[in-house]
């Protein structure tokens, strides 16, 4: 009688050792076979990369110009709304945090303000969009209002109904929040308008006893005085108490930056004295400016002597030192704002992919996977016997198909982690170059680390689709019709 045994299954340590041992056998082959994959990852890899690294360095130059215009925005705070529309824009922007409660509740608004937080920032995505529309869809969407008369006008809802009719005539116009949640806004608009009414009210009182608090001089005054000596936290407190708070980190930013524009007022005066307006020219072949003769005298001691002796009997007064140091504090604020407005424009809000780069990943990735798939057929072509002996002896299918995509995944992992190594490399030196210090201070370690999850994720998803036709030819070949092929 006939015995039938089951196949042998063989250990996985054994499958492992054959996977090594014919990548190795067929080096050249794999080797083209990583490199398809490392150039498809790197691809991504340095794309997203670069990204991120703009991000950082974006975020970082935005947090550098908020601390640096931390004073202009406290002068700001001292002067009084004119009305609705600047509430508006203040509760839009604020940020969420306990500074923010404390002005709520002085200035009136403190019980309705969480439900009013999300309104105020719909309010303004709606009159941002409706500003960028071209001027012809805002005089046929809403006669060419703008601004807060735009949503006094929406409130009405025969307004709004004809608004919505135009709207749905240009596919082009697409609203920044949803229908619903804009005639949510709508509906609750006129209780909003007033609330910020009797805000602005509240804040502006509140002003007027801040001054009167500090008169005859001004609360800015009284702030850069005692921040000289140190004392700043002492006019805050009195700020604060009449209705006018400020986070810890944004009072030392203020103080800082009270500071520096007194320094800088002295700067620049010495920068206009007519000795020096007179000789720059002359002198230095640079057309004058109190700008750039600041900034060009930082850390030259040629030009700070040439100040000195130009002021005559009044350089008793000049300190070089401490001109050059305001002349490089100076310098690096304006370097700041522009890196924010230049990085800001250039990398938006995400670390997105484009549609073009985006079409660009997506045929790398194609022609990755045939690849791929044409490398491992053709391995399967060169082991027609080695396939054929091996389910002679007894192995299974499926383990014909394990080896043949284990030994696809192996290249995966290992084109994915040199294509993820070559993109950082290649992407990180440049963007030190670009960004210098301030990619320092806010490196994405966490992002990048993002970036070599996905990396190795898509290199080993790639060449386990490409090996799976492969792997079906192989794990079902005839051993007979193997065995006949020279």
């Amino acid at each position: 009688m006939l015995e039938i045994r089951e196949q042998t299954r063989l250990p996985l340590g054994k499958l492992l050792r054959i996977c090594r041992l014919s990548i190795a056998h067929r080096l050249l082959r794999s080797f083209v076979t990583v490199a398809i994959i490392a150039l498809a990852i790197a691809f991504l890899a340095s794309t997203l990369t670069a990204a991120r690294l703009g991000l950082a360095a974006r975020d970082e130059a935005v947090r550098e110009t908020r601390d640096f215009s931390a004073y202009s925005r406290f002068l700001t705070a001292l002067q009084a709304w004119s009305g609705p529309a600047a509430a508006l824009d203040w509760m839009a922007s604020a940020p969420d945090d306990a500074a923010t409660a404390a002005n709520l509740q002085e200035w009136g608004g403190g019980e309705s303000a969480g439900a009013f937080r999300l309104q105020a920032a719909e309010a303004r995505q709606v009159m941002n969009w409706f500003e960028t529309l071209p001027p012809g869809s805002r005089v046929l969407l809403a006669e060419n209002r703008s601004g807060i008369e735009l949503l006094d006008w929406l409130a009405e809802p025969k307004n709004r109904k004809r608004f919505a009719t135009r709207l749905a005539g240009m596919p082009s116009a697409k609203l920044p929040i949803p229908t619903e949640r804009l005639n949510a806004l709508l509906d609750g608009w006129l209780g909003f308008r007033a609330w910020l009414g009797e805000m602005t009210a509240g804040r502006n009182r509140r002003l007027e006893a801040l001054a009167q608090n500090f008169a005859p001089r001004k609360p800015e005054q009284a702030l850069i005085e005692a921040a000289a000596s140190g004392e700043s936290e002492r006019i805050f407190a009195d700020v604060e108490a009449n209705g006018l708070a400020f986070s810890p980190d944004e009072r030392r930013a203020i103080a800082r930056e009270a500071v520096f524009e007194a320094q800088l007022a002295v700067a620049l005066a010495w920068t206009r004295e007519p000795a020096i307006r007179a000789g720059w020219n002359a002198e230095f072949q640079e057309d004058f400016s109190p700008a750039r003769v600041l900034e060009s005298s930082a850390g030259s001691p040629q030009r700070l002597r040439w100040i000195k002796e130009r002021l005559g009997e009044k350089s008793a007064g000049f300190n070089e030192k401490e001109f050059s140091d305001v002349g490089e504090q100076f310098q690096r604020r304006r370097e700041a704002f522009e890196a924010g407005k230049s990085l800001s424009t250039r990398y938006g809000t995400q670390a997105g992919i484009d549609t073009r780069t985006g079409w660009l990943i997506g045929v790398s990735f194609l022609v990755c996977v045939v690849g791929i798939a044409n490398a491992m057929l053709m391995s399967v072509l060169e082991r027609f016997k080695e396939i054929a002996t091996m389910k002679c002896l007894g192995a299974r299918n499926e383990t014909i198909g394990f080896l043949f995509i284990f030994e696809s995944l192996a290249m995966g992992l290992l084109g994915g982690a040199l294509g993820i190594a070559g993109a950082v490399l290649f992407a990180v030196l440049p963007g030190l170059w670009i960004h210098g210090d301030r990619l320092l201070r806010a490196f994405p370690f966490g992002g990048l680390a993002e970036v070599a999850d996905l990396g190795l994720a898509a290199g080993l998803i790639l060449s386990g689709v490409a090996a799976i036709y492969p792997a079906m030819v192989a794990s079902r070949m005839a051993p007979l019709e193997a065995m006949r092929v020279d």
